[in-house]
């Protein structure tokens, strides 16, 4: 496991040493469309709609489409 402390961070990372504006573009230029299962997702998590009962289901859902992440 690698850590390191802020100062540190802000020398040596190129995106930390962006302005605000051009770290928020940047990220935002970076960020995927939401994944097909988002809806299902919360909607589950809200109580709204049963959990799921099989494993394949389960499966699909959690190990699916992961784009909820800056690459």
């Amino acid at each position: 496991m690698n850590s390191a402390n802020l100062g540190s961070l802000k020398k040596n990372a190129k995106l930390l040493k962006l302005q605000k504006n051009e770290f928020v573009e940047k990220i935002v230029s970076q960020t995927m469309a939401t994944p097909p299962n988002y809806r299902q997702i919360i909607s589950i998590n809200g109580g709204k709609v049963p959990i799921l009962k099989t494993s394949s289901d389960i499966f699909e859902l959690e190990f699916g489409s992961n784009w909820c992440n800056i690459s």
